[in-house]
């Protein structure tokens, strides 16, 4: 059956709001950083948790962890939101959550909705994403991933299987061990395989590619939220 185009496009107003994240970039005992894109401007403030309970006291003390929105493009709008200040214990489980704050509402992971379904951000239906730093050096659990190409594996019978999901369940299994969780990873390649896409993959990235940048259109200039 021949593949139609018009079929995999979804115009900007069908996106949720977040487009890419949240993603931990990079944590140290004094500071925690978290990226974010989304299809309008906002504001973000960072809050983290000991523990992934939702319903916990956020952590005292600390910067008080808000970033505003770069524009790059009229459906792309990108920040690194940093919380420093702080004092973290390597071995320890901590979560955090995001208020999203755009012109029209205030959102966070769980009125988001990023916090169930059949892929919660948490793992476990209202768990909050979370983080651990190592222990000792010998004590350091990490992941490397090299090149990835996206439809490398054969999901009925693993054949070649994609990496990245496997690295995904790891975590999930040991998701309240934090000695045993992966803490760190490490993604070394030089090229995303992007002469060889699957096609269906290449008319929904072609679409996309389309509508975030608004190539005819500009910003508004307003990279902060009410």
């Amino acid at each position: 059956m021949a593949l139609d185009p018009a079929r995999l496009h979804r115009p900007v107003g069908d996106w949720q709001l977040p487009l890419a994240g949240p993603i931990v970039r990079r944590v140290t005992r004094t500071s925690v950083a978290v990226f974010l894109a989304a299809t309008e401007s906002f504001t973000v403030t960072l809050e983290l948790h000991p523990g992934v309970d939702p319903g916990s006291a956020p952590l005292p003390g600390g910067e008080a962890g808000v970033a505003v929105s770069l524009c790059l493009g009229t459906s792309l709008h990108v920040c690194v939101v940093e919380k420093k200040g702080l004092a973290l214990q390597p071995g320890t489980l901590y979560g955090y959550d995001l208020e999203i704050h755009t012109k029209s509402a205030t959102r966070t992971l769980g009125s988001l909705k990023l916090l169930e379904g059949s892929v919660p951000l948490g793992y476990v239906k209202d768990d909050l994403p979370g983080f651990v730093l190592p222990m000792a050096l010998d004590e350091l659990q990490i992941a490397h991933a090299s090149c990835r190409k996206s439809h490398g594996c054969h999901t009925g019978k693993l054949v070649d299987p994609d990496a990245l999901p496997i690295i995904d369940s790891l975590i999930e299994v040991e998701r309240t061990r934090p000695r045993l969780r992966l803490q760190q990873l490490y993604l070394t390649g030089d090229q995303i395989y992007c002469d060889d896409v699957p096609a269906a993959l290449l008319a929904a990235l072609t679409s996309a590619g389309r509508e975030l940048p608004g190539c005819a259109r500009r910003c508004d200039g307003d990279s902060t939220a009410a």
